[in-house]
């Protein structure tokens, strides 16, 4: 064993460390990289809480549509309180009037968009009929709080095909 600390005297291949240039050089990468990484990565979360509420909002559109085939009535989906983006209700809509009564049927009610999603539509609600129809078309546009990025459009045929595009700008 070598007892010495003279560095003149140690083996080859014997290392005590990283030196100080060593140190200062890794840290300054790291931290480039990190401040590079940071705003890419803010951008993929921003993207992905939009993508989940565009899907959000197509899956309560698409399970009013398959309901109302599978049982039959009309089926409806509104927003639970004012705004779309602070929930979805979908339920059997016995007396087609747009409203939830005690007797009817709640099939699902979703959660509230995550962020700072908005939501822009001329629809208060969408309703299908037992034939899978829509009584009307309706178009939506799913946007958050960064002015000028891309926003999510879901599109809703009378025909009770759903389409989503994302190539709409948010303003």
């Amino acid at each position: 064993m070598f007892y010495q600390t003279d560095i003149r005297n140690m083996p080859i291949g014997y290392h005590q460390g990283f030196t100080l240039m060593q140190l200062v050089i890794t840290m300054s990468l790291v931290a480039t990289l990190t401040f590079l990484a940071v705003p890419s990565y803010n951008q993929s979360i921003a993207n992905s809480r939009m993508d989940s509420n565009n899907n959000s909002l197509a899956n309560a559109i698409g399970l009013a549509r398959v309901e109302a085939i599978k049982r039959g009535t009309h089926v409806a989906v509104k927003p639970t309180n004012i705004l779309w983006k602070n929930g979805i209700s979908v339920w059997v809509d016995d007396d087609r009037d747009g409203v939830i009564d005690s007797t009817e049927v709640v099939l699902k009610k979703f959660q509230p968009f995550q962020g700072t999603a908005t939501v822009t539509t001329s629809s208060n609600s969408v309703i299908f009929k037992s034939s899978g129809f829509a009584d009307a078309a309706a178009s939506f546009l799913i946007c958050d709080d960064r002015s000028g990025e891309t926003g999510r459009s879901l599109t809703i045929l009378i025909s009770g095909r759903i389409r989503s595009i994302e190539d709409n700008t948010c303003t």
